[in-house]
């Protein structure tokens, strides 16, 4: 370890622009070991290293670029879960007031408590499907894959739905739900087979 003392020396001479040879006579002069001169020396000869932290750089997420279709269909999903809402809240509101006006009636009560009970569970069902179509629309935006998912099977479902309605019912139910079988398969086809579709919900 070299001398503090002559540490400071050397540093002194250097600012006063001395040089370290004339510095190293100096000192030998004065009795100084070359041993320690050396060492003091050594300490301003050694190379400063600036080392770059070994930092990993973050990976840059970005933002997916969802279809502007497939942001409609949200939007439309949305409107959807506001109708679905308003409807199971008329149904149970309804179920209610049913069972109130019917009770007054002793022959009609066990018809109320029926009625009261069928607008329970559907309009419960319509509020528990509202949320999930409200989850649904929100996945769409963000491109998670599952609420992609989730749509093409309601999709399959109705598509389904409404070919058998077209079978047991005939061509009038086709009149009626055609409309609904062809944007169901336009949207199915749409989620499962678009290119932009897939990429953005990776």
């Amino acid at each position: 370890m070299a001398n503090p003392q002559l540490v400071k020396y050397i540093q002194d001479s250097l600012i006063n622009k001395v040089s370290l040879e004339q510095i190293k006579k100096n000192l030998t002069g004065v009795g100084w070991p070359d041993a320690e001169i050396n060492d003091a020396v050594n300490f301003f000869n050694q190379p400063v290293s600036f080392e770059k932290p070994n930092v990993k750089p973050e990976p840059v997420k970005s933002k997916k670029q969802v279809p502007a279709l497939v942001k409609v269909l949200a939007i439309f999903g949305f409107i959807g879960t506001v109708l679905n809402v308003i409807s199971g809240l008329i149904l149970l509101l309804a179920g209610g007031l049913i069972n109130m006006f019917l009770a007054l009636v002793p022959s009609l009560a066990s018809i109320s408590a029926v009625l009261n009970e069928m607008s329970m569970i559907i309009g419960g069902s319509i509020l528990g499907f509202a949320v999930l179509n409200f989850f649904m629309s929100r996945g769409l935006l963000k491109g998670q894959n599952w609420a992609r998912i989730l749509t093409v099977i309601f999709g399959f479902m109705a598509i389904t739905g409404s070919i058998v309605g077209i079978v047991m019912l005939g061509i009038n139910y086709y009149i009626y739900m055609g409309g609904s079988l062809f944007i169901s398969l336009l949207i199915t086809i749409y989620l499962v087979f678009s290119k932009k579709v897939k990429q953005a919900f990776k």
